[in-house]
């Protein structure tokens, strides 16, 4: 067997396709292979960078506390929720304090109904214990036993019931004191909060405390007594006397000032001195005593005319 038919023999079909594929393919060219792979890392750094970028965001001017500043969306919209969440909170406390008052009400007409009931019903039944209750010693003096049980009996039974319906009058009435002190509390706590936003310096609790005091001191000289200014809790009424005290106080301090502007001693006024330290006028009453002329005494007589006047 020749050489030629020992190669052909040890290639086959497939073999001889991919070979002859690698001897066609062009070879690439090592400097334009350098220039893409350059190119393609340039292109990659430039997307990094642009990702690396971050955008300015636009800010908005807006006044906090009357100061002017600038704040970006995303804080104005955060401040946006939070304010209409704080917005939604309030609205559903005044529901919830609204729906309080109109269940405390409701439960206050109950008892007052339930205290109305009580109050008749004990009237009915002292009217017939007083009319159908007969004299028991009586009863039993006159040997009539079985009459006198009978209506011992019933009137044991008749103030057993008296007494539970005044039982249930004091315990009613316990509960509308607790009740009614309770929401004197609350009241007084909201007139408070309400009298520091309109008076505010009586955020600081010794200066509220403070003006307190003075205010009641205020009104004990127009002859209201610890019993009525202590129920004074309406931030209105207080109010009203806080404003009048500081007007008082005001008036006064004017007063004292005026007193003082008036007890002043007037200015003095120096007269003019001429040459030689003495005044025009004894000027002109030297000149006079040398000339003895009608014309310097005229001036002397017009000067002295003139400060009399």
């Amino acid at each position: 067997m020749d050489d030629t038919a020992t190669i052909t023999g040890a290639v086959d079909e497939n073999q001889a396709a991919d070979l002859i594929t690698q001897i066609e393919k062009p070879v690439d060219d090592p400097a334009k292979e350098e220039a893409t792979t350059e190119k393609e890392t340039n292109e990659g750094s430039a997307n990094l960078e642009g990702e690396s970028e971050v955008p300015v965001e636009d800010l908005f001017e807006v006044k906090i506390d009357g100061e002017t500043k600038k704040i970006s969306k995303d804080e104005l919209i955060a401040g946006y929720q939070k304010e209409a969440a704080s917005a939604q909170r309030f609205e559903e406390a005044a529901q919830l304090r609204k729906q309080y008052e109109a269940e405390n009400a409701r439960i206050q007409d109950e008892r007052n109904q339930t205290n109305q009931w009580l109050a008749n019903q004990k009237l009915l039944l002292e009217q017939v214990i007083n009319a159908d209750t007969p004299n028991l010693n009586q009863l039993l003096a006159e040997g009539r036993t079985q009459e006198y049980l009978y209506h011992k009996d019933i009137n044991e039974r008749r103030q057993q019931a008296l007494h539970a319906l005044e039982q249930q009058q004091a315990d009613l009435e316990r509960q509308t004191l607790y009740q009614n002190q309770v929401n004197r509390n609350k009241f007084v706590q909201q007139e408070q909060l309400k009298l520091a936003d309109v008076i505010p310096e009586w955020q600081d609790p010794a200066k509220a405390q403070e003006g307190k005091a003075a205010i009641a001191q205020y009104l004990s000289k127009f002859g209201y007594g610890p019993e009525v200014i202590n129920q004074v809790a309406d931030h209105r009424e207080v109010l009203i006397a806080y404003k009048a005290m500081k007007y008082d106080q005001i008036q006064q301090q004017q007063a004292k000032a005026n007193d003082k502007a008036v007890k002043a001693p007037p200015p003095k006024v120096e007269k003019p001195q001429g040459e030689g330290g003495i005044t025009p006028n004894q000027a002109k009453m030297n000149r006079f005593r040398k000339s003895n002329s009608l014309d310097d005494a005229a001036d002397v007589l017009a000067d002295i005319i003139g400060e009399k006047s």
